[in-house]
């Protein structure tokens, strides 16, 4: 007999046109995972009939619906397309682009101009835009944008950059992620490889997103999911050809994340032992008559909380939690310095609690500070990823 093994499990993925209806055509999606809880539950009634023998006379299936969850290691482009589903947002990038452009360019202390074609013209106030390419050193790098002043011109802080004329390929990697009100749905199939079993799980809307940033660990997250039904079969419900994972580098808590900004500037009196980020999306399974599985998936108030923890050596963010004062929060995920990643950004957030209690003897003293991050009103948002890096494929 062949039992099934965990190291054979192959996940994939297929964004759907139609709720709970598996695209066909095209090809699907490999994704990189360390476990996954999806299910499909079906619930049942017990017959309420009485009989002179005590004996129950049936179990009825009454609704089920799908759900479960996506554990990952974060790397550089895998997870953008259900990235989108999570924040019900819509990437957005360089004008007639994938998120990457190559020009010619001309360094000024503050600007950065195309000598041809209009590859600013989505780029936005604010943005993290990443540069390669360039003879100077200090022109390569990530660099937030303080006027789109054009589609050809950015222009940055005072002595951003060296002078430089001229210089051919150079690459500019600009996109742009925020929360929206775009629904999105995917077919999710577990691919039981030795077994030649695939389960198939449709209408997964994203329901809730973890982030982990620890130092000493990987950049760990999960994704948990509320769908319309399952199916099991010895063949594929997916169109097409399996198309491969990226191979990109697993993030690390040390080396990969950079610019870590507390309402705006740099931490410089103390340091980040945890971060740690939740969105949930307030799903709700819609039911019908007729129908064993959800009809429709509805959506409710997007809410993003999360916490730091950081070594105690001042007052100065407590008092923010006493003050009920609005702050902001930024940090930057990437290969190596100034590599592929992203900037993630909570424009406005208030911590909502604050505590520094003494754990015991010989050890240190960490302040955590949960938080929930607001709207902005500069920013329409409350949660904003820009990437920089290698052209990403959008899922079809």
């Amino acid at each position: 007999m062949t039992f099934g093994t965990s190291s054979r499990v192959q996940l994939r993925a297929k964004p759907e046109a139609t709720f709970g209806t598996v695209g066909g055509s095209g090809n699907h999606y490999a994704l990189r995972l360390t476990a996954e809880s999806l299910k499909y539950a079906i619930t049942t009634t017990q017959s309420n009939e009485i009989r002179s023998d005590r004996m129950v006379t049936d179990l009825i299936q009454t609704g089920g619906g799908a759900s479960g969850g996506v554990n990952f290691e974060w790397s550089y482009g895998e997870y953008d397309d259900l990235l989108q589903g999570v924040l019900f947002g819509t990437w957005g990038n360089l004008a007639g682009t994938t998120g990457e452009a190559t020009i010619t360019a001309t360094f000024a202390a503050t600007t950065i101009t195309a000598s041809t074609g209009t590859p600013f013209a989505n780029i936005v106030a604010g943005q993290w835009v990443r540069i390669s390419g360039a003879v100077n050193a200090q022109n390569n790098g990530w660099f937030k944008v303080a006027t789109a002043t054009s589609s050809t011109v950015l222009t940055f802080a005072a002595l951003t950059f060296t002078a430089e004329v001229g210089t051919a390929s150079v690459k500019v990697q600009a996109g742009r992620l925020k929360n929206g009100t775009t629904q999105r749905s995917y077919t999710l199939e577990r691919n039981n490889a030795d077994l030649t079993q695939f389960t198939t799980f449709k209408g997964m809307t994203a329901q809730s997103l973890a982030l982990s940033i620890k130092p000493g660990a990987v950049l760990t997250g999960s994704i948990e999911f509320m769908g319309k039904d399952a199916v099991r079969a010895a063949t594929t419900a997916l169109p097409g050809t399996t198309t491969a994972s990226l191979t990109g580098t697993v993030y690390n808590g040390v080396s990969n994340v950079a610019n870590i900004l507390e309402g705006g500037a740099a931490i410089t009196t103390t340091a980040i032992t945890a971060f740690d980020l939740s969105i949930n999306n307030n799903l709700r399974g819609q039911q019908a008559i007729g129908t064993l599985g959800y009809v429709g998936i509805g959506n409710g108030v997007s809410a993003i909380t999360g916490s730091i923890g950081m070594y105690f050596a001042d007052g100065t963010y407590y008092d923010k939690f006493l003050a009920a004062a609005a702050s902001s929060l930024s940090l930057r995920i990437e290969n190596g310095s100034g590599g592929a990643g992203y900037v993630l950004t909570l424009p406005n957030i208030k911590y909502t609690d604050a505590s520094y209690p003494t754990p015991g003897i010989n050890q240190d003293i960490i302040v955590t500070l949960p938080f929930q991050a607001l709207r902005d009103t500069t920013t329409d948002a409350q949660i904003i990823l820009d990437r920089g890096g290698d052209a990403v494929t959008a899922w079809a």
